[in-house]
């Protein structure tokens, strides 16, 4: 059975309705692992009603029966029954949840343009934070490297960004701190829309125009 994993979608009509789905397809999962489990013992138990009829015949006693088999495949056929159900139920609770889904997705979308909006802007004046404190960290060092280089050292510039450290790029090359702020603020830009790619299209020839009846003519008779 084919099942859906759905995102946290914060909706009064929408999210207990994915709470069911979850908690059937979780009870679905765990009856297949006890199927599984029962028809692995099942040797066992076949096992045991053998040493149980050798020790009768030894005793001269009847025959006690397959009771352990019985019972494993009572379990099976109870466990079997459980799952057929269980998997009518998830069916019928995920038309539930899509037409819930369906219904309510603009409103959900809405809330979540929302969301992403506050996220971006936030995430943009941490950026900024970070690359004036960065700015800051640089600007303390150079100057406390110069002093300590002082009278010997009498030029000074401030710093560049410099690399860094245990940062690589996807070709094993360093990265500096101008690509980790450049990465982080393509984060806060929104998304575009996606557009379907559009391929050229080649010119069909053009067919041959017929001969003039004449020149159809000529030729045959040629």
């Amino acid at each position: 059975m084919g099942t859906i994993t759905f995102p946290p979608i914060e909706h009064p009509k929408v999210a207990p309705l994915i709470g069911e789905y979850d908690r059937l397809v979780a009870e679905y999962r765990a009856l297949q692992t006890k199927r599984h489990q029962l028809a692995s013992g099942r040797s066992a138990a076949l096992d045991a009603d053998a040493g149980a009829f050798a020790a009768a015949i030894r005793a001269d006693k009847p025959d006690p029966g397959p009771a352990h088999v019985e019972k494993v495949d009572q379990e099976v056929a109870q466990v079997a029954r459980r799952l057929d159900a269980l998997e009518r139920a998830v069916a019928d609770q995920l038309a539930d949840v899509t037409q819930a889904v369906e219904r309510y997705g603009t409103e959900v979308r809405a809330k979540l343009d929302q969301r992403a909006a506050k996220a971006r802007g936030a995430l943009t004046k941490d950026v900024e934070k970070l690359r004036a404190d960065h700015a800051e960290l640089m600007s303390a060092r150079g100057i406390a490297s110069w002093l300590d280089g002082f009278p010997e050292r009498t030029k000074w510039a401030a710093q560049a960004g410099g690399w860094v450290p245990l940062l690589r790029g996807a070709n094993g090359e360093p990265l500096t701190i101008e690509h980790v702020l450049g990465a982080l603020t393509a984060l806060t830009e929104p998304p575009r829309p996606a557009t379907a790619p559009v391929y050229p299209t080649m010119p069909r020839p053009e067919s041959p125009k017929p001969a003039p009846q004449r020149e159809r003519l000529a030729e045959r008779i040629a």
